[in-house]
C-alpha cells in the first residue's frame, strides 16, 4: 500500500485468460483504490467488454448515446482526505500519474469530494496512431460510493468555462451508429 492506500488491478492472466467470471470484483479491479479499512476511496470505470465479447449484445434499432474514444491514457482525480489522488489504472506514482497530475495543473476543474473524474490524457509523449489534440478530455464521473456514472449532459456542464476538453457524442440508432 501507499500511504493507507491500496491501487487494485486484475493481472493479465485474468484479461488473457478471460477469468472475469471467478470473481465479479475483478470487474472493479481498473485502478480502483481501498483504504487500509477496506474502504472504496477512488472508483475509475468498471472493465467494459467489446459488441460480441463474453455475450454483451445491443439490440439494433436501439436508441443510443456514442461518444468518441479518445486515444491517450486513462487517469482519475479523486479528493481524498484534504488532497488530491492522482491514479492511472494500476498506479498512484507512475510517471503516468504524475503526467496526469501535470496536466491537471493546467486547467480549472473543481473536484468535488465523493466523485472519482475520469479522463483520458493526451500528451505529446505518449504518442498512439491516432493523433489527438493535447490535454485532458473529461470521459466519466462516478460516485465513489455507489458507482452510479454521471451523464454526458452534467459532464458537458462540468468542463464548460475550463480547459478541459469534451469528446464528441452522437445519438441514434445502433445499427446506423455501428
Amino acid at each position: 500500500g501507499q500511504n493507507g492506500l491500496y491501487v487494485y488491478k486484475y493481472t493479465k492472466k485474468v484479461f488473457y485468460n478471460n477469468l472475469w467470471h471467478l470473481d465479479d470484483r475483478l470487474l472493479e479491479a481498473r485502478g480502483i483504490i481501498l483504504d487500509d479499512k477496506g474502504n472504496i476511496v477512488h472508483r475509475p470505470f468498471k472493465k467494459v467488454f467489446n459488441l460480441n465479447e463474453n455475450g454483451v449484445t445491443v439490440d439494433r434499432d436501439k436508441e443510443v448515446l456514442a461518444v468518441r474514444k479518445v486515444n491517450g491514457f486513462m487517469g482519475a482525480v479523486t479528493y481524498h482526505n484534504g488532497k488530491l489522488l492522482f491514479g492511472t489504472t494500476g498506479s498512484l506514482t507512475s510517471d503516468f500519474a504524475k503526467i496526469l497530475e501535470e496536466e491537471f495543473s493546467k486547467v480549472s476543474l473543481f473536484i468535488r469530494p465523493g466523485k472519482t473524474y475520469l479522463f483520458e490524457v493526451v500528451v505529446p509523449n505518449d504518442p498512439h496512431i491516432i493523433e489527438e489534440e493535447t490535454g485532458l478530455y473529461l470521459i466519466g464521473m462516478r460516485d465513489v460510493k455507489a458507482g452510479s456514472l454521471a451523464s454526458e449532459k452534467l459532464l458537458d456542464h462540468l468542463a464548460e468555462g475550463t480547459l478541459v476538453k469534451r469528446p464528441e457524442t452522437i445519438t441514434g440508432r445502433f445499427s446506423d451508429i455501428l
